[in-house]
């Protein structure tokens, strides 16, 4: 009936809080009919990681893959991860590959056009795990400067779920008047992409580690579960007698760089640290 309401709930909500009651519809029941031996399905949807947001986060993060590449035509988009606990909503992590800053920027921007209700867009690398919290808080750390790659949008909130938004007085009031106004919601866009060309990635070369990774099943170890980056790689800043001193390294040759060193050997004296503290 749409003539009459009740009030609905309380019920535990995926966000990881209690909705609050609200007024909706109701029908009545006259008949319920079932084959034999009935499939009953149920999705418990409470506190995540449950049943639901499972599915919800691999259904919406294909789909925003999907919107991404294939309708917005950004091919350096290589995956989209949304994170389980944010209700599968919330927080987005996308991996890019080669893209420029400028790009960087158009598809976070997009991805917020997109997914409306997810108000925290990170962008990162291919040799970033966006599945992975201790590779993105890597990435973070390591290629992301708050005044320069962050920027806050702001716009009317696409729905009243999140309880972030308002005291729940000015939620509940919001539901049940309509309000024209809605309270504020904000998107947080980071980009944690690399900007220029850095050392390498302080691992041992991928030949050496798959050839460790061999051993270790030939050892018949127990399986390893690996997380990215598994391996050292160039990442554009490297000087040919780096180079050329890890392969002597390699062949243990190791006197032939302190002889290289000893004839570059510059006069001592005072200089100035990182933080520019004359010593």
């Amino acid at each position: 009936s749409t003539s009459v309401l009740e009030q609905e709930g309380p019920f535990g909500e995926s966000i990881g809080y209690m909705s609050l009651t609200q007024p909706r519809p109701i029908f009545t029941v006259k008949c319920i009919t079932h084959r034999k031996n009935p499939v009953l399905l149920g999705f418990i949807s409470q506190f995540q990681p449950s049943e639901s947001s499972k599915i919800k986060r691999l259904g919406t993060s294909a789909a925003v893959y999907k919107h991404l590449r294939y309708t917005a035509k950004f091919d350096k988009v290589q995956r989209v991860v949304i994170a389980e606990t944010s209700d599968a909503q919330y927080f987005t992590v996308i991996q890019v590959k080669g893209a420029k800053t400028e790009e960087v920027w158009k598809i976070l921007e997009e991805t917020q056009r997109a997914r409306l209700d997810s108000k925290i867009i990170i962008a990162v690398d291919d040799d970033v795990d966006p599945d992975d919290f201790d590779s993105i808080v890597w990435a973070l750390s390591m290629r992301f400067q708050p005044h320069r790659d962050l920027r806050v949008i702001s716009r009317p909130c696409n729905g009243l779920t999140d309880v972030s938004l308002a005291p729940m007085e000015v939620m509940e009031q919001a539901r049940e008047a309509y309000l024209p106004e809605l309270p504020t919601q904000s998107y947080l866009l980071m980009d944690a992409t690399i900007k220029w060309p850095l050392p390498p990635v302080s691992l041992p070369k991928k030949e050496f580690m798959d050839r460790a990774l061999q051993i270790w099943k030939e050892e018949g170890l127990p399986e390893l579960k690996l997380k990215e980056p598994y391996y050292g790689r160039n990442l554009g800043y490297w000087h040919p007698e780096d180079e050329q001193k890890a392969q002597w390294a390699l062949q243990g040759e190791y006197q032939k760089t302190g002889e290289l060193q000893a004839t570059q050997q510059m006069p001592g004296g005072p200089h100035y640290c990182l933080w520019g503290d004359k010593k």
